[in-house]
């Protein structure tokens, strides 16, 4: 999670929400910000919102204002995630989400896979690459929300 609280903190165009809803008898203290992230993402340039529980994902996906979804691809958000015309990052962690992100950025082409599973090395640098992609910073990345 800091790898992602990080890219986030690069990604100086890009305004977040990110839900962050622990494991069951986990808390969250926090601890996966960066150093300086509350203060200059959110008191700075006000473009991110952290919620540690519960959001309507429904609700958000179908705002007008929503760039991408970084989702571990179960197939029901995928489809909310489409309906309403927003690209993906996929990040699957257990069972046929992992088919699911493969399927959707190789055959369909509406997703580019941040990672795979709970114990992913992936490197900030990495994370902030694809959401540029998704994001439509490059010609993939505007084939990407042509698709969606």
């Amino acid at each position: 999670m800091m790898e992602l609280a990080i890219a986030l903190d690069k990604a100086n165009r890009v305004n977040f929400i990110w839900v962050v809803r622990p494991p069951l008898g986990f808390v969250i203290n926090m601890e996966f910000r960066a150093e300086g992230f509350v203060q200059r993402v959110f008191e700075d340039q006000n473009r991110g919102l952290i919620v540690p529980k519960w959001a309507p994902q429904v609700e958000i996906l179908a705002h007008k204002s929503v760039g991408a979804f970084l989702t571990h691809c179960g197939w029901s958000l995928v489809l909310e995630s489409l309906e309403n015309g927003v690209p993906l990052l996929g990040w699957p962690i257990a069972a046929e989400q992992f088919y699911d992100a493969k399927f959707l950025e190789q055959d369909v082409g509406v997703c580019v896979e941040v990672a795979r599973g709970n114990n992913s090395q992936v490197k900030h640098d990495d994370i902030l690459e694809k959401i540029e992609v998704v994001m439509g910073i490059n010609e993939k990345g505007n084939e990407i929300r042509r698709k969606t």
